[in-house]
């Protein structure tokens, strides 16, 4: 059964470990932004999708994901350190996280921005000012994100993580 579980004060070490003993024999992908502002100034962030490459613990936010799992953190503002959301639909979590059981309820697909540009892994979207890079399989003209849907078996709230990019 499917898991969810939550830790904070990460040390960036820890965290850069435990991405990379995660995802040791898949090919991850990645969502990662990086702020460039003051906290008491408007959110200014660069956002990255691609295969993992590097240290995870340099960028502020993300997740990286597979068809198995996904783990998700954010920098905290006053510790060095960060807060961790881990799904695993194998339930393996280890012990020392905040853990609740999932059910799948749903598995969906969202269409990303852009269109195939001369069959390349680029991607174009006239409304999106550059050119959009989605590491997929696939050689579809569309790109879609593939979303599982779970409940938490002791309450109705409902989680999400992602699972893959593809194309149709």
């Amino acid at each position: 059964m499917s898991e969810i579980g939550a830790r904070g004060e990460v040390k960036p070490d820890e965290l850069d470990r435990i991405v990379s003993d995660s995802f040791l024999n898949s090919n991850p992908i990645a969502i990662l932004e990086k702020y460039f502002c003051a906290a008491n100034e408007q959110p200014d962030f660069f956002n990255h999708l691609s295969v993992l490459q590097g240290k995870v613990s340099e960028w502020d936010k993300g997740r990286v994901f597979d068809d198995k799992s996904e783990i998700r953190w954010e920098r905290e503002e006053e510790e060095d350190g960060f807060h961790l959301v881990w799904i695993k639909d194998d339930g393996n979590i280890p012990e020392g996280w905040n853990k609740k059981v999932l059910k799948l309820m749903d598995v969906r697909e969202i269409l990303l921005w852009g269109e195939r540009v001369g069959g390349k892994d680029e991607w174009f979207e006239k409304q999106v000012p550059r050119i959009l890079e989605y590491p997929q399989n696939g050689n579809g003209s569309r790109v879609y994100m593939v979303i599982n849907e779970y409940q938490i078996v002791d309450d109705d709230s409902r989680v999400y993580r992602f699972r893959e990019v593809k194309t149709k």
